[in-house]
């Protein structure tokens, strides 16, 4: 499928960067700033002669540090132009940001600040 595949390319985009999570779980003592990729909500249809569709996929960043907003921001930006650029032989992908918000997560004994962006791809 055309979304695993983008998925992987941009694990392996952002793993050159950043500590980036996409195909296991970050460990608990996992150094921030991270990345993990989360949830796929995929649109495939199916034609004679292509697949085409559409795609969404969360992508998350982890700081511990709630002093560093403008950070957290900077890295989903990047997020968003290395997705931008992701090429697949064969088809055409387009990307577009599809929401962010910056969440304080205390669900755990640590608080972090929480980045999520929702890319939206399209594909032919």
């Amino acid at each position: 499928m055309i979304s695993e595949s983008i998925y992987e390319l941009l694990g392996q985009a952002l793993d050159k960067k950043y500590d980036t999570y996409y195909l296991d779980q970050a460990p608990d003592d996992a150094d921030c700033p991270y990345i993990q990729m989360y949830s796929i909500y995929d649109s495939p249809s199916q034609f004679k002669d292509c697949e085409s569709g559409s795609f969404n996929l969360d992508v998350h960043v982890w700081h511990y540090r709630l002093d560093k907003r403008k950070e957290v921001a900077n890295i989903m930006d990047d997020i968003l132009r290395i997705a931008k650029q992701l090429k697949i032989e064969g088809h055409s992908v387009m990307c577009l940001c599809d929401g962010r918000r910056i969440l304080v997560d205390n669900s755990t004994s640590t608080t972090y600040l929480h980045g999520v962006i929702t890319l939206n791809f399209k594909y032919i």
